[in-house]
């Protein structure tokens, strides 16, 4: 059982703007003085762009249980609501009811939403602001990545094996390698490593560079 089904209260409620937009929810509480106005998205940009007191909340019903509650709110919040274009609501009731929705119910419903001009521009700032926030939390998510990475990095002993590494590679390189100076050539199915310096002649003697 989840911390909301233990709530004492389970209760559809309404919040209204002043010019008939709404938005239906639900909420669980002890507490009826708590202060909860709703999570909409869109009812959430409303409140920025209008303020909070052109909105009033009021309480519909009340249900015995939280499974009660999600019932009810299904059956409140459905397609016919959000075609509604004074509605506020984004999603059908019940808990991630849009994610249930075919692909062409969801596009169904888009567009009738879409054709309010208000609804567009109450929704484009919260879905500018809401991808704002996702690349800022990205951008603090890599960079504590990179933070975290140079910190390992500059651990004693990782030092210690880059430079050992690096020092293999140098001792490996220029003269100290032991192919250093030499070029494959063959001829006739015959391969041989020569000196760099002998190279031109045997290539006028028909050989050919490489191991082929």
């Amino acid at each position: 059982m989840s911390r909301a089904d233990q709530r004492k209260f389970h209760y559809i409620y309404k919040i209204t703007r002043t010019d008939g937009k709404y938005y239906i929810g639900m909420h669980s509480t002890d507490d009826l003085e708590d202060g909860y106005f709703g999570s909409g998205t869109l009812l959430a940009a409303s409140i920025r762009k209008h303020g909070k007191e052109v909105h009033s909340k009021e309480i519909l019903e009340f249900l015995p249980t939280r499974k009660d509650l999600k019932t009810r709110e299904r059956e409140l919040v459905n397609e016919d609501l959000l075609g509604d274009v004074k509605c506020m609501n984004l999603k059908l009731g019940g808990e991630g009811g849009w994610k249930k929705l075919s692909f062409e119910q969801r596009s169904s419903i888009s567009k009738e939403m879409w054709k309010s001009p208000e609804y567009r521009t109450e929704r484009l700032p919260a879905a500018r602001e809401k991808m704002n926030l996702r690349w800022i939390e990205s951008a603090e998510v890599m960079l504590d990545y990179l933070s975290q990475a140079r910190s390992v990095a500059l651990q004693p002993e990782n030092l210690a094996k880059r430079k050992a590494t690096f020092d293999k590679i140098k001792h490996q390189s220029g003269s100290s390698n032991s192919q250093f100076g030499t070029k494959w050539v063959s001829k006739d199915g015959v391969v041989k490593k020569i000196k760099v310096d002998e190279l031109n002649q045997y290539l006028t003697d028909g050989w050919k560079a490489g191991r082929k």
